[in-house]
């Protein structure tokens, strides 16, 4: 048998007449099936996709001048096999409308899938989907190598470029793919004899986009700048032997925020005046403080039901500013330390009047905040035919995700950055052995 796709292989069958190609690339291929005295068949070209494909075929006997010509494609139907699965291919994914350039986008396509309930009314389910009703736990295949770390369940997701198809089984698969309810087996471009590229780029931005609405508020278009884009090239190095592919990808994401509330204290907060709200906690001068070792004393404040509270002593007694200067609930300008001060000159002003409760506005500062999040991809394969019959193939992921997040925009409080970086690679040798 003759398998035809850049360079032509030959396999020859074992005494039963069964032949196994090993591990090949996803791609179209024409088969032709020959042997003295038979008429030569020829079955293609068909499509092979990630997974197990059994082609079987009768010979006649002839003349080696005759031969049958099959043009079908292999069957949708695979009768082998009780596994439930689905096949993502690039060119399918390349025309379906999505969000950024992700293969996860689609996994809510496949029969059976709804999100999980943490993301189940997020327009992308992710990986982590329910699959016709099965708990959500998943493994993540990269060329055949698990990607999913056993602890954390993080996976690394191929780069959508360099992406052929995605394999999903979802149950009754081989166990060779160890456990999980759902198998996504991800399979990566690679070179050929003829040099290719590809450049892209995705992008959103908030020029777009209309203005969320919310009651009462005007609320801002949220900022969003994203931009993913790359390219990508591959060729021979050693023509009919070795391969090369190799994928850039850069995402650049300066926005994305949600709109956001926030109290922030108005000039009576910030001057030390919590008269305004009766529901303040009472502000007690410690310079009063005293400690009474024997007896009873009775506490004198809203806070207490009925206005008064007595308790057993050993207790601590302490003045009120109220009761001290006879001017309600107001800390003295004189006590409040300057570097109190200089935290307040980082609380902008209000710019929403908020909803007023008891005397103080809440939820009076209304934000959309873009962050950082730039993330960097780098991706190379590398195909080595050894011989007509082994292939060795190298590929290998690496990528630096560093995130800044601005909170609400009043650096440096709730502003923090940090860094995430991965690498996975994997290498695989495919023997063809002739019996």
């Amino acid at each position: 048998m003759t398998l035809t796709r850049v360079l032509p292989t030959s396999f020859t069958t074992d005494e039963a007449g069964l032949y196994d190609t090993g591990p090949i690339v996803p791609d179209h291929y024409l088969l032709t099936f020959t042997k003295d005295g038979f008429q030569k068949y020829v079955r293609g070209p068909i499509s092979l996709a990630v997974g197990i494909q059994p082609v079987d075929v009768q010979l006649t006997v002839g003349s080696a001048t005759q031969q049958v010509v099959v043009k079908t494609d292999v069957p949708l139907l695979t009768t082998e096999s009780g596994a439930q699965e689905g096949t993502l291919s690039s060119q399918t994914m390349a025309q379906l409308p999505q969000v950024g350039a992700n293969w996860e986008n689609f996994v809510i396509l496949l029969p059976g899938a709804s999100g999980a309930p943490e993301n189940q009314t997020s327009f992308m389910a992710g990986q982590v989907a329910s699959i016709n009703g099965n708990l959500p736990y998943q493994n993540v295949l990269a060329d055949g190598a698990t990607t999913t770390l056993p602890m954390s369940q993080n996976s690394d997701v191929t780069v959508f470029e360099t992406t052929a198809e995605v394999k999903v089984s979802t149950s009754a698969f081989s166990a060779q793919y160890g456990i999980g309810s759902i198998i996504y087996n991800q399979i990566t471009k690679g070179g050929s004899n003829q040099f290719h590229g590809a450049g892209y780029e995705y992008f959103q931005n908030n020029a777009l986009n209309a203005a969320p609405y919310n009651f009462g508020t005007n609320t801002p278009v949220p900022v969003l700048r994203y931009n993913n884009f790359g390219f990508a090239v591959g060729g021979p190095i050693l023509r009919n032997r070795m391969f090369f592919y190799f994928d850039y990808d850069k995402t650049i994401n300066n926005g994305g925020a949600a709109t956001a509330f926030n109290t922030m204290p108005d000039d009576f907060l910030k001057s030390g005046d919590f008269s305004k709200d009766p529901g303040l906690p009472t502000l007690y001068d410690p310079t009063t403080q005293t400690i009474q070792q024997t007896g009873s004393h009775t506490y004198m404040g809203p806070q207490y039901p009925g206005g008064a509270l007595t308790v057993a002593c050993p207790c601590v007694i302490r003045q009120s500013f109220a009761e001290e200067y006879g001017n309600g609930n107001v800390l003295p300008a004189g006590m409040i330390s300057s570097v109190a001060k200089a935290i307040q000159g980082y609380f902008p002003e209000p710019n929403t009047a908020g909803n007023v409760t008891s005397g103080i506005a809440q939820n009076n500062f209304v934000s959309s905040t873009p962050n950082k999040n730039p993330f960097t991809k780098f991706f190379g394969r590398l195909d080595y035919d050894i011989t007509p019959s082994n292939r060795l193939t190298v590929s290998e992921t690496n990528s630096d995700n560093p995130g800044y997040s601005f909170g609400i925009g009043i650096c440096p409080i709730q502003c923090q950055s940090q860094d995430v970086s991965r690498d996975n690679a994997q290498v695989s040798a495919s023997p063809f052995p002739v019996i």
